[in-house]
């Protein structure tokens, strides 16, 4: 994992995506859970159902291309719409 050492996955979560596109290799299965929070078992399930692309190579051994995940990432964010947000700092 020397690679994603550099990869500090504390801070804002929306700037998760492009901290994970600087890393230089693809990713294990492991470190691509532990980089946005997810057990191995949720990666395998998105894996699994195609949600998250990802490569197979010829050892068997599955890699996930660190720009496709952010992609994924930037997908799957959910933004908070401006009035709903000026609401609750009223209440």
């Amino acid at each position: 994992m020397g690679m994603l050492l550099s990869i500090n996955p504390s801070g804002d979560a929306r700037d998760l995506p492009a901290r994970i596109e600087q890393t230089a290799v693809a990713l294990k299965v492991n470190e691509a859970a532990t980089l946005i929070g997810v057990s191995r078992s949720y990666m395998y399930q998105q894996l699994q159902s195609g949600t998250i692309p990802y490569y197979r190579l010829p050892s068997g051994a599955i890699r996930i291309d660190p720009a496709r995940l952010a992609q994924w990432l930037r997908d799957h964010e959910i933004g908070v719409d401006q009035s709903t947000a000026t609401m609750r700092r009223a209440a």
